[in-house]
């Protein structure tokens, strides 16, 4: 799995966060070699991120993320999200676009509206003519696609 890109709201000590491991463009010279996928070379990401700051800046707190987001899959359970919740007073919103071997590109949406009510969005074999003001999509990555391409089919509406 290749995390392309994070966005965390009123998760952790993330308000109104984004992290895009994505690029436009090929790199010239880079030390880092193929990054991209290894059948679709216009679809380039990161394939090495180094996380620096000061303490207390969020460094393990998206490592948390990304795990809880990982244990997800072995097991379904949501209260792992909701206990990640900072302010519960306003709505929470956390969204993982990732990709996977079969060279599909998946959005993970998690949006808590209060804390006894929450959504959680799993894709799970859409197809993008079923791409409506609720759902989002799993999107095949073609032969000549890039990243930015891709995810703007997704759309940036939130469930």
């Amino acid at each position: 799995m290749i995390i392309m890109r994070v966005k965390a709201d009123n998760i952790l000590c993330f308000n109104d966060f984004e992290i895009n491991m994505s690029y436009p463009k090929k790199i010239v010279n880079s030390p880092v070699e193929n990054e991209w996928l290894s059948e679709r070379t216009n679809f380039r990401y990161k394939k090495v991120n180094i996380l620096m700051g000061g303490n207390a800046t969020g460094k393990t707190s998206l490592g948390r993320i990304l795990m809880m987001f990982m244990n997800y899959f072995k097991d379904g359970a949501v209260a792992r999200f909701i206990d990640m919740i900072s302010d519960f007073s306003r709505s929470a919103h956390l969204e993982i676009d990732f990709v996977t071997m079969n060279l599909r590109l998946y959005r993970f949406t998690f949006k808590e509206l209060n804390f006894y009510k929450s959504s959680i969005d799993l894709l799970v074999n859409k197809t993008i003519e079923s791409l409506s003001e609720n759902k989002k999509v799993i999107i095949l990555i073609g032969n000549e696609d890039n990243s930015k391409k891709i995810i703007s089919l997704l759309g940036e509406k939130e469930i």
